[in-house]
């Protein structure tokens, strides 16, 4: 009786386990799924003062060969983008 009592024990703890590893690996994958979807809606290539620049929530941030640059550069660049961007979109 002891041992059956022990392998009923054994076998719940065991699907307690399987199920929170189970739940864990799901919330990761919806986690994943939401943002997936999320970069590909923010992130984006778009036209702006006549040429593609990388966009973050159609705000223009590095022009396309901005990404062969070194990074300080590019950060400058971008920065300098972002600011023309919000200074022209402004209501003043």
């Amino acid at each position: 009786m002891e041992k059956t009592k022990q392998t009923v024990i054994e076998r719940i703890k065991a699907w307690a386990k399987a199920r929170s590893t189970a739940r864990r690996v799901h919330l990761h994958q919806v986690r994943q799924a939401a943002l997936s979807k999320a970069s590909k809606s923010r992130v984006q290539a778009r036209e702006f003062r006549g040429e593609i620049y990388l966009c973050l929530d159609d705000v223009p941030l590095l022009p396309v060969d901005a990404l062969k640059w070194d990074l300080p550069t590019a950060v400058a660049v971008a920065r300098e983008a972002w600011m023309q961007y919000k200074d022209e979109h402004l209501i003043h």
